[in-house]
């Protein structure tokens, strides 16, 4: 994770390579480098296979944020269904994840369900409203093209 956070992506996708091949208790891989090894193939811009490397953290260990990074690469790809889907799974699992319910409402008006994306920035500002510039940024964005 260090050469990953220093932005040394070759030796870090090395590192997370081999964390998912001796990984003996996780028939799919480690979580964490998976969900890693994902972000290094979408920042490469290789969404395809960084949407099976975030499938595979979340069947492997519902790994937190690859329910996130799975939802943005579907909404990058225009698949709004399936992110709105894996969004809800998240929350399912991790109800008070403030991330999970900002994407909700991203997913939600990119999906074009604003009366939805509203309810659910009421919902996401009551329990966190230092989020309010984010919500703020997703309806300015909605409303300045509301049918992408």
């Amino acid at each position: 994770v260090e050469l990953f956070r220093k932005n040394e992506l070759s030796g870090a996708k090395i590192e997370f390579e081999a964390a998912i091949d001796t990984s003996p208790n996780q028939p799919l891989g480690y979580g964490t480098a998976l969900n890693n090894l994902g972000a290094i193939y979408e920042g490469r811009g290789d969404l395809v296979k960084a949407e099976g490397l975030y499938i595979k953290a979340i069947e492997s260990s519902q790994y937190e944020l690859a329910y996130c990074n799975l939802a943005r690469v579907l909404l990058i790809r225009g698949d709004v269904a399936n992110a709105l889907n894996y969004v809800h799974q998240g929350i399912e699992h991790y109800p008070y994840n403030a991330t999970l319910k900002l994407m909700l409402v991203g997913a939600l008006f990119s999906g074009h369900h604003p009366d939805d994306a509203e309810r659910e920035a009421r919902n996401l500002l009551m329990m966190y409203p230092e989020y309010g510039s984010q919500v703020d940024f997703l309806r300015r964005q909605y409303e300045a093209n509301p049918r992408r």
